[in-house]
């Protein structure tokens, strides 16, 4: 299964299109911003990013697998608290909104807990 996420620059900030109530349920961590803003000036110069989520079986050492700190995971079951989600990408470590996450689940039925993907932008 591939999944689409279309990302906006809009001023300094990049933003995922999902519906939402509030913009703040969608920021991403200033140093996923940074990351975003240098591939889109090195590769592309537009105020637009692709996002791909590609479904993989299992962890073989892939490189571009999004993972989640596992008792950040547990506390978003258990809590219904807004709070940062640890998130890795290779040597990266940047954090999701709890409010993000579950609009992204919410919309394309990840199960990120479940499964893994590995991230492709275009």
């Amino acid at each position: 299964m591939i999944i689409r996420l279309d990302l906006k620059k809009v001023g300094n900030h990049w933003y995922p299109c999902l519906d939402h109530f509030d913009p703040n349920q969608i920021s991403l961590d200033p140093m996923l911003e940074a990351l975003l803003s240098t591939i889109n000036e090195r590769d592309m110069g537009l105020d637009n990013v692709c996002v791909y989520f590609k479904s993989i079986d299992f962890d073989n050492g892939e490189k571009h697998v999004l993972k989640f700190n596992r008792p950040d995971i547990e506390r978003y079951f258990t809590t219904d608290e807004d709070f940062e989600i640890n998130a890795y990408i290779d040597d990266y470590h940047f954090y999701v909104s709890s409010d993000l996450y579950m609009l992204m689940e919410k919309t394309y039925k990840l199960d990120l807990h479940k499964n893994l993907y590995k991230l492709e932008i275009w």
